[in-house]
């Protein structure tokens, strides 16, 4: 056994510099190859789009949202003002947004199911709501008291924290 070792040895001496350097080259290639794969060449959803007509003419979603409960008296005075702000801007264009109101009712909240709309699609048309629990969207925008006003748009969330009238919230609106 000792004699294989050293007759290999023999042989492979002379090339021992190149059997180094091919080692070294594959280590590298393959590092190379699971860092591209890794960094550079990630899946990318891509979304369909639906109306490719009028694909130009698609805005981006902000959406308002008004968590209010029956009970509580600044929610009942807050109410006639947001029904006058929904009156006006929902589903209207302003600043190149399509403004889209919520009103969530968390006064009995028993896991009944209310719509949501997803604020990053950019699509106004043939948008397919999904069904999610009032508590699940009280946990999401991180309602601690009523009435609250939330606003998506784009990936930001801004809280509305000045009283609830029509010019207020088209003030608040109109500022972000």
């Amino acid at each position: 056994m000792a004699n294989l070792l050293v007759y290999v040895n023999t042989l492979m001496k002379p090339y021992y510099k190149y059997i180094v350097f091919a080692f070294f080259v594959i280590v590298f290639i393959l590092v190379s190859k699971y860092a591209y794969e890794q960094y550079y060449v990630r899946p990318k959803k891509v979304e369909k789009v639906k109306n490719v007509a009028n694909a130009s003419s698609i805005l981006p979603i902000m959406a308002v949202y008004f968590f209010h409960v029956e009970w509580c008296p600044h929610c009942v005075s807050a109410k006639p003002e947001w029904d006058a702000f929904q009156e006006q801007y929902h589903n209207t264009e302003l600043n190149g947004y399509l403004i889209q109101c919520h009103d969530i009712d968390c006064t009995d909240d028993n896991g009944e199911e209310v719509i949501q709309v997803n604020p990053k699609t950019n699509e106004n048309t043939d948008i397919s709501p999904t069904p999610i629990r009032i508590s699940e969207l009280i946990k999401k925008f991180k309602v601690d008291s009523y009435p609250t006003i939330k606003l998506t748009k784009d990936d930001l969330m801004v809280d509305f924290e000045a009283k609830v009238t029509k010019d207020n919230l088209t003030q608040f609106v109109n500022s972000v």
